[in-house]
């Protein structure tokens, strides 16, 4: 995988096929990987729309079967069918809403999307938006399904915040440590608990010497106050979060591999 995909962006699981799907850096395509195997079985342009066009986010939607992915320098969400790998339908977002990582409500038909300007909330069954939050330039986002919370990391603003889903008022906020860099969220809701990444440079080019050199433990906040909990010192500048909740496992990209971790 990683000469076909070297910056890994994105990755989703899809339970019933095994297969891996994943977004890479700078590349239109999605990348899926046998889970058995480990081996690349077929990469799926998705966003053919030529000049600037690449994924960011990737998440598999269980509530209705499907693969959703933030093209990201297109301004559209494209779904894909998980099993022929056709795209089934396309958001147009538009040039400044440019999605970058995604989060879905197991319980009802909603889709969070954090974008350049803020968050986005789509209805997963007619692809229509519901409503649109504006802030910040908005990387992590995650959705609690038991409290009904939305939870966004801010680009450069070291902090997470907590809104109501539904209403999309402010619940919470709070920095997270300021040599740190939020980039990722994602949440368990049977712990109450988010978890953040905390990669000083998500881009590589970005990396200086001191930033890389840094060892960055990742925190863990309430999802009610969004107090920090404690930090997991053996993980430190994380890149990448992914939580399984079919086997109650965070999946964890750190700047020595991937790590699979009880929450």
């Amino acid at each position: 995988v990683n000469a076909t995909c070297p910056h890994v962006r994105g990755v989703a699981v899809h339970p019933a096929t095994n297969r891996i799907f994943v977004t890479c850096l700078d590349s239109p395509t999605v990348v899926i990987v046998d889970a058995t195997t480990h081996t690349v079985i077929a990469q799926r342009n998705v966003a053919p729309s030529g000049g600037g066009a690449y994924n960011e986010g990737i998440m598999y939607n269980p509530r209705d079967d499907s693969i959703w992915v933030a093209a990201r320098g297109e301004g559209r969400i494209r779904v894909m069918n998980p099993y022929n790998l056709s795209v089934v339908a396309t958001i147009d977002c538009g040039p400044s809403q440019r999605p970058i990582y995604l989060a879905y409500d197991p319980i009802r038909p909603r889709v969070f999307a954090s974008s350049e300007v803020g968050y986005e909330v789509y209805d997963s069954s007619n692809y229509t938006v519901l409503r649109s939050h504006r802030s910040w330039l908005t990387t992590g986002i995650a959705y609690d399904q038991i409290t009904d919370t939305v939870f966004t990391a801010a680009w450069a603003k070291f902090n997470v915040s907590a809104y109501n889903a539904t209403t999309g008022v402010q619940l919470a906020q709070t920095p997270t440590d300021n040599s740190t860099y939020g980039y990722m969220l994602t949440a368990v809701p049977s712990l109450c608990r988010v978890y953040a990444s905390t990669f000083l440079c998500p881009q590589p080019w970005a990396c200086s010497s001191t930033n890389s050199s840094k060892l960055l433990p990742m925190p863990v906040f309430d999802s009610v106050t969004l107090s920090p909990v404690y930090r997991f010192e053996q993980l430190y500048n994380t890149s990448s979060l992914l939580y399984i909740p079919e086997i109650h496992k965070l999946v964890v990209g750190t700047q020595s591999g991937v790590v699979v971790v009880d929450p």
